[in-house]
């Protein structure tokens, strides 16, 4: 699927610079000269964090399941379900995160909030969910928000290929992002275990939602936007601006300076 994105990116990004309803050639110049900052060091940590979130909250939830069972007073298929519906949900965000990220209005960093406001929703509902009447339930509905928020590994994904133009180079760049998965993977549920044991499944879901926040808030304050259609539509945005503040500036300048006593005759 990431592929798939990937080859809808680039037919969507020669489609806006193509019929990008430029005034002149002069303009169009000035689109092509839009080129995708380079990621820093710290850029790409946060990158990989986003990319082992979804990977981390999934995995290190799975040890605290059989006390999770006996607080919510549920069965064993049950909570099998609060497993197997969130990767069912995530599957299914994946291809509209995916698609939504490639859109000149969202881009990346827009997918990456929407996906992290859902996370962060359905961690806290995760960790203030009741334990009767409908606390199941309730823990379901929230673990299927969740997974919806997990969707922002796609992303990532995305981001790669934007930001490094040589092939061999993006390679190495999705390998070392596959390979810190792995690792997310291997290690979560020993620290999900932990955090479960000493204070229980609830607060697990709160320092999920704690980490996706602060993540979330450095990706918007830090990461640029690599999407090359948003970039476009962004500066445009910025030259209208700049061309409407200018035109005020010239009409204020423009007005008739009057005379005291021409005041006086038209007062």
């Amino acid at each position: 699927s990431v592929h798939l994105f990937a080859m809808r990116a680039v037919k969507s990004e020669r489609s806006v610079a193509a019929t990008g309803g430029c005034d002149d050639d002069h303009e169009e110049d000035e689109e092509d000269e839009i080129k995708c900052p380079r990621l820093t060091r710290f850029q790409w940590f946060l990158v990989g964090m986003v990319d082992v979130l979804g990977p981390c909250a999934s995995d290190s939830y799975t040890p605290n399941t059989p006390a999770m069972r006996r607080s919510l007073s549920t069965t064993n298929v049950m909570t099998g379900l609060t497993l197997q519906l969130n990767w069912l949900s995530k599957g299914l965000a994946t291809l509209w995160i995916g698609a939504l990220s490639d859109v000149a209005t969202c881009g990346r960093r827009g997918a990456i909030d929407r996906t992290f406001v859902l996370f962060v929703v359905g961690a806290v509902g995760a960790f203030l969910t009741p334990t009767k009447p409908y606390g199941i339930w309730t823990f379901l509905a929230c673990r299927i928000v969740e997974g919806l928020g997990e969707s922002s590994t796609t992303v990532c994904s995305a981001i790669a290929r934007d930001a490094v133009e040589k092939p061999e180079e993006r390679t190495e760049v999705l390998t070392i992002l596959s390979t810190l998965r792995l690792i997310a993977i291997g290690i979560s549920p020993t620290i999900g275990g932990l955090i479960g044991d000493a204070y229980g499944w609830r607060v697990l879901f709160l320092a999920l939602a704690i980490v996706a926040i602060v993540l979330g808030g450095s990706t918007r304050l830090s990461l640029p936007e690599t999407l090359h259609a948003r970039r476009v539509l962004l500066a445009r945005q910025k030259k209208t601006k700049k061309k409407k503040k200018t035109k005020k500036s010239a009409g204020e300048l423009d007005e008739p300076l009057l005379l005291p006593e021409e005041e006086e005759e038209e007062g």
